[in-house]
Parts: C-alpha cells; structure tokens; sequence
C-alpha cells in the first residue's frame, strides 16, 4: 500500500470518529494512535503542498496537532515539532481543519484569554497535557478534604480566582471552558482515587476510562506513599450533597436543603452573612437563603472539613429553575 493509500485510510477513519465530537479529545488520542497519525502525516506534508494537505486530509492534521499538544507541550510547541515542513505557519491550517470538520474552533477561548490565537487551541483540543497532570492532581489533592464530588470540586475552583495561581495555564483553560467534558474527566480522576484507596492498587487506565499518561503520571508523583494516598483515604464518598431549591409559587425564595447526616457537626451557610446549622440524624433541614453572588455550604464533623459552591442571585446572576424545582445555572 503506498503512502497516500494510507494516509487517506485512516483519514477516513479519523473522520468517521469525530463526527458529531465537540473537540479532538472525545475520541482518545492515544500514544498509539499519535504514532499512527505521525507516520501517515509525514511523507504528505513532504511530497504535497499545503493546500493540497488542506484540502485532503484536514482530520489528520487536526488529530497530529492535538496528539502532539499532549505529548509534547511544555509550556511551547513549535519547537518540538517532528515533522519536517510544518512550522507555525500551520497554526491558521489547524483551526480551518477543526472548522471543516465541524469541530470546536475555540475561538472565545482564544478572545476571552487574550491568548496565541494558534497553540491554546491545539492544547485545548487534547485536554490536560502530559507535562501539566502533576499540576492537576495537586489541585485535587488541596481540595478533596472539602468534597469528593466532581461538580462540586470544578465549582469551587472556578469560584476562586486564586486557585489556579500557581498551576499550569492549560489546566485552568480546560477547567474554565471545558464544560461537561471537564466534569466527566475529574470524575473518572477521583475514580483513580477511589479505586486505590478500596483495592490498595492503581487502576488499569481503561477501567477508569483515562488516557494511560494520566494514571502514569499518577503512579509517579513524588511523595506517593504520602500524600498521594492520604488523599485517596479521602475520597469515598460518605455525605449527600446539599442542593438548592427554588417553589415557583413560593415567595420565600431560594432554599438550601440539608441532608441528614449520622454523625453529628454543624453546616455553614456563607452567603451574605453567615449561618450555623446543627447537623440532624433523622430529617433533611430547608434552610431560606439570602440573595448572594454565591452560596458556600460548609460541613464540620469531628475535625473534618467539606465544602460545596452554588451560584447564586446576585449580580446578575441568571436563576433557572429545572424539574422538581431544583436551582440550576
């Protein structure tokens, strides 16, 4: 088979796996699987013009650039580029192959971050880069002693604006603009958590459905035996989430609902101002809620500390009431 009857083959490929896909991410872009694109990609770009690339196989392009961003980003990604005749005049090619492709062209990210207009995109397109998952799981080690919960760890954060200080740009990227795909990726990493602390091994990357670099770079944290399992000690589960909720035909406004809890504590109620609340055994306690830009519920027992963020009302802040009458954003 020669080269250009490869690279069409798996461009076909490529294609029928990320249509319908918001970014190149969704389809998992293995160590394998960059080789693969590596490989096809390179005697193109050396014997056909750039238009011709363009026009012919713009799922490669997109999955090479994505791949490397994982591979290969360290802070820059021009200079580790492994293909002789692809410098960043290809950024431009990039988002017009993610466009024909109907993929996310990332383009609020790139404005709302004043960022490249070229390199973040790429970056984004693959998540969490190989070279930032330390900075990741020492977001999640600072803050599962306050929740376990993928939603409510992702709120906090973006909650804070010193949380991400001193982490890795494109972990906060992909935590701020990354939506559902970001809550389903820091689940499956408490997962990892999870499944160390009830089994006493680190799971198989495809039994908590994450790319092998990340449970690798799990596995290698410096201080593993310290911190690394102190932190999984604390991520079962063990408290209902308290929720907000909202009676249309009510004019008390919005509550927060306190789920029974065994051990007796008290919840904090910090909006504007600040309420204590004995903790029940038996009932759930439906607390009024004052109008706040946002609402943290805290929980003490026993000297353990848990926190959950809600938006809230204020400055402008959208309310939207969903089934059951329960607050979303």
């Amino acid at each position: 088979m020669s080269y250009i009857e490869e690279a069409h083959g798996l461009e076909r490929e490529l294609r029928e796996q990320l249509r319908g896909r918001r970014v190149v991410l969704e389809i998992g872009v293995d160590a394998a699987l960059h080789e693969r694109v590596t490989a096809a990609l390179e005697p193109v770009i050396r014997y056909m013009s750039p238009a011709s690339v363009m026009k012919s196989f713009p799922a490669l392009i997109a999955t090479y650039f994505t791949g490397h961003a994982i591979y290969h980003y360290s802070g820059g990604l021009w200079d580790k580029i492994d293909i002789d005749g692809i410098d960043n005049s290809w950024g431009p090619r990039f988002r017009r192959a993610t466009e024909t492709l109907g993929l996310e062209t990332l383009d609020d990210l790139v404005a709302n971050e004043v960022a490249h207009p070229w390199v973040p995109r790429m970056v984004a397109h693959g998540g969490i880069p190989s070279y930032c998952v330390h900075d990741l799981f020492e977001l999640i080690f600072h803050d599962i002693k306050y929740t376990d919960n993928a939603v409510d760890m992702l709120a906090r954060w973006r909650s804070r604006s010193s949380t991400f200080t001193n982490t890795d740009v494109p972990v906060r990227r992909f935590f701020l603009y990354g939506g559902d795909l970001a809550v389903d990726f820091l689940d499956r990493c408490l997962d990892l958590l999870r499944h160390e602390v009830l089994t006493g091994e680190i799971a198989d990357p495809a039994a908590v459905g994450l790319p092998p670099y990340v449970v690798v770079a799990y596995r290698n944290l410096e201080r593993e035996d310290g911190k690394r399992r102190a932190a999984a000690s604390r991520a079962t589960p063990s408290v209902a989430r308290p929720r907000i909720e909202l009676d249309a035909w009510s004019s008390e406004g919005p509550v927060v609902v306190l789920p029974a809890v065994a051990d007796s504590g008290v919840w904090t109620i910090e909006g504007d101002g600040l309420d204590r609340v004995a903790t029940s055994a038996r009932d759930d306690q439906r607390v009024a809620l004052r109008p706040a830009v946002q609402w943290e519920i805290g929980l003490y027992q026993d000297g353990t500390h848990r926190e959950w963020t809600f938006a809230g009302t204020g400055d402008g802040n959208r309310l939207c009431c969903v089934a059951h009458g329960r607050l979303g954003g």
